[in-house]
């Protein structure tokens, strides 16, 4: 059988396939299912997100981190977010953004970051014709911290991890966290590492200002 992660509660981090949505030649959207693993005969099949209702419309937000020499002079960090527009009409990718950071010097706070973008993403976003939110990550230990089920004693992250607890407690609907397999996250982990090396290959060459190369934007696109 197909089950929806949301359907599991605290299993909902075993996903094991993800599914792709594309849009027919006849114009009708359809969806086609990828293992992420060896799914062994008789297993149900996990898919990473919950589909949207016929009467309303889902954000699907996905974000990522990288970090650069961690622990030298030169590390740093960026995050990437991907955000999803999901409905009865199929799924279309909505906007997408990388935040290269000098302080993001470890994974930890790289991740920390994505997911405080991912709240302004929500914010952003959110109207009367939304009736889901979900955030979607692959560290195990962020997503458990949103979902309530962990702490942190790292000062940098708390602030990150606090700051996007609290501009999520002000939107009209809760936000549902999921954990996802990196293999589920291409999008935002590509734009995360991007943010990563941009920034690290002007820090090594001496020059202090972020700035992207003309062809990023088509290169993700």
């Amino acid at each position: 059988g197909i089950l929806r992660q949301g359907q599991l509660g605290q299993l909902a981090m075993q996903t094991n396939a993800i599914a792709e949505h594309t849009t027919c030649a006849c114009g009708l959207p359809k969806v086609a299912l990828r293992a992420t693993n060896t799914i062994p005969k008789g297993e149900p099949i996990v898919i990473p997100f919950a589909r949207a209702t016929r009467s309303g419309k889902q954000l699907l937000i996905q974000f990522d981190g990288s970090t650069r020499a961690a622990g030298t002079e030169f590390a740093c960090g960026g995050a990437g977010v991907v955000v999803w527009l999901i409905s009865s009409q199929g799924i279309r990718l909505l906007d997408w953004a990388l935040f290269p950071g000098k302080s993001l010097i470890n994974a930890a706070l790289s991740e920390a970051k994505g997911a405080q973008e991912a709240v302004k993403f929500a914010e952003k976003y959110i109207d009367g014709t939304i009736t889901n939110i979900t955030i979607q990550g692959d560290n195990a230990a962020v997503i458990s911290f949103f979902q309530g089920l962990a702490k942190t004693n790292q000062i940098h992250m708390a602030e990150l991890f606090y700051e996007a607890d609290r501009r999520a407690q002000l939107l009209a609907l809760p936000i549902n966290w999921e954990y996802i397999p990196r293999e589920a996250n291409p999008w935002a982990d590509h734009l995360a590492g991007l943010a990563s090396a941009i920034l690290f290959q002007q820090l090594a060459e001496g020059d202090s200002q972020i700035r992207y190369p003309e062809d990023v934007w088509e290169a993700f696109v």
